[in-house]
């Protein structure tokens, strides 16, 4: 049986920023202050930070500032650090004691596990500091985002006021020791803020920048140099969602030397009321396992193109939206592989879904779907293992915007990693950038009108991408027209009666 090392989280969580530089060895969550130990005012957290109740810490947070006390049994220094990864490097850290009645404190970072250095931007500040026969205590406070990127660590995310955000915090993963096997996800969700966490997408790829740990950034927006080509898609959650084991035979490699240690958290933010002044620590919590598995996973993501180019008629009662991943896609990637094997799958969609179904076909014939939910709720999504694994083989298959895709989980790892499609509208306009006021302009409350362009794009063109990391080439697009299979799937008739 599987032992699991300890979590690797991929998150913001607040918890996993606090760490003692000195003195802290674990700790455990109580719900508010220690027997015996009274702050010197009210605050909102509280940690034992130890098992022996040696480190104890308070702190609260506003827009701007954070404060932390910290009661420490000692007469000697005191040391505390805000680190992204946990550990000892790269951090934020600050020193304190107290010496005849007079408190010493200064900030500090590290980079190594060496003394730390003097910071030359002195951005946390002492407010209270004192030593009784028991233990040191000392009080103080910085900025939530100090503006010192080079020495300190920004904490939390701060939601904006917005109905629709799409943030990405990039993350590195630590050496750890080896090739390990992902063989758990499970989403951990700030309490308060189920219904703004729409969904989040983990990518990783490869990089050299170590600049890049830590940034925090718009998604489609301005994306640092060397992320352009991040779009490899490991985990993928929407909100209903719960923890994904993956069976006992398979696992995701993490920790390998030819394994990307690039990590992209990226968080859809729903925010229709634009709530102001919500802070968000919620991520993907990861289980690693030591004992390699059979099988190496990984994830393909297939589906339609996430632009203007689906195009949902309104005032229709109801309307399939129709995407493709080719056999010229699932051949490329394949290479000398025989064949994959599908063992789950997340299917997604927004508000209009109402249905979704992942067919499979195979020499002009419909096999048994991959997966069919006849009853989509948008609050309700989940990775599911499925009963079978399916083989595939060569020749083979804003919240207010729609989306249709199906993140599938298979072994063994091929290159394929994209596989994508969006109508050209050829059928409409040869010139791609007249299109989409021409659709703006159509009187969509006419049937007839919705009938005509049912036509149109039933007789366009259809634009494929298949991208992948490590493929030759790594995007390969080409155009092709949708071609109805000779046969099929059909529902075996039930038995009952």
């Amino acid at each position: 049986m599987d032992q699991p090392l300890p979590l690797f989280e991929i998150c913001n969580r607040m918890t996993r920023y606090l760490i003692a530089v000195f003195v802290l060895v674990s700790y455990v969550t109580v719900a508010s202050g220690f027997m015996g130990i009274t702050p010197t005012e009210p605050f909102s957290y509280s940690n034992q930070l130890d098992t022996s109740g040696n480190y104890l810490l308070f702190w609260k947070f506003n827009d701007t500032y954070i404060t932390f006390e910290v009661h420490v049994k000692t007469h000697g220094y005191v040391g505390f650090g805000l680190s992204d990864n946990g550990k000892m490097y790269p951090a934020d850290v600050v020193v304190g004691w107290v010496e005849d009645g007079v408190a010493h404190f200064k900030d500090y970072h590290t980079t190594a596990h060496a003394p730390p250095v003097l910071d030359k931007h002195q951005d946390w500040f002492l407010l209270h500091g004192e030593e009784n026969d028991f233990r040191t205590v000392l009080k103080f406070v910085r900025k939530i985002d100090t503006c010192d990127e080079a020495e300190d660590k920004r904490i939390e995310f701060l939601i904006p006021a917005a109905s629709t955000t799409y943030n990405c915090r990039v993350f590195r993963m630590p050496n750890i020791g080896g090739k390990h096997h992902m063989i758990k996800v499970e989403p951990i969700i700030t309490p308060g803020n189920e219904l703004l966490v729409h969904h989040m997408v983990i990518y990783r790829c490869s990089g050299n920048d170590p600049n890049l740990d830590g940034v925090n950034y718009m998604c489609f927006g301005d994306v640092p140099q060397g992320l352009q080509q991040c779009y490899h898609t490991i985990i993928a959650w929407a909100i209903g969602g719960q923890a994904f084991y993956y069976p006992n035979h398979v696992g995701l490699s993490v920790g390998a030397l030819d394994d990307p240690d690039i990590y992209i958290l990226e968080t859809h933010y729903d925010n229709p009321a634009k709530k102001s002044g919500v802070i968000d620590n919620s991520g993907q919590r990861i289980t690693l396992t030591r004992n390699i598995r059979q099988h190496e996973a990984d994830m393909i993501q297939m589906g339609h193109q996430v632009d203007w180019t689906q195009n949902i008629p309104p005032f229709e009662k109801a309307y399939d939206s129709h995407s493709y991943c080719s056999s010229q896609c699932i051949d490329h990637g394949l290479g000398n592989l025989t064949e994959i094997k599908a063992f789950g799958i997340f299917q997604h969609a927004h508000l209009l879904g109402r249905a979704i179904k992942t067919r499979h076909f195979r020499n002009g014939s419909e096999l048994l779907p991959l997966a069919i939910d006849s009853n989509y709720d948008f609050d309700f999504q989940q990775t599911r293992l499925l009963r079978n694994e399916i083989p595939i083989r060569h020749g083979g298959l804003s919240t207010q915007n729609e989306m249709c895709a199906s993140f599938i989980l298979y072994y063994p790892k091929m290159e394929l990693q994209n596989c994508i499609s969006s109508p050209i509208y050829d059928s409409i306009s040869n010139d791609v950038n007249k299109v989409r006021p021409l659709l703006e302009a159509y009187n969509w409350t006419s049937p007839q009108v919705r009938e005509v362009f049912r036509e149109k794009l039933s007789e366009s063109s259809i634009l494929h991408t298949c991208q992948g990391d490590k493929m030759v080439p790594q995007i390969l697009k080409y155009t092709f027209h949708e071609t109805p299979p000779k046969n099929e799937y059909t529902r075996p008739v039930s038995e009952c009666p």
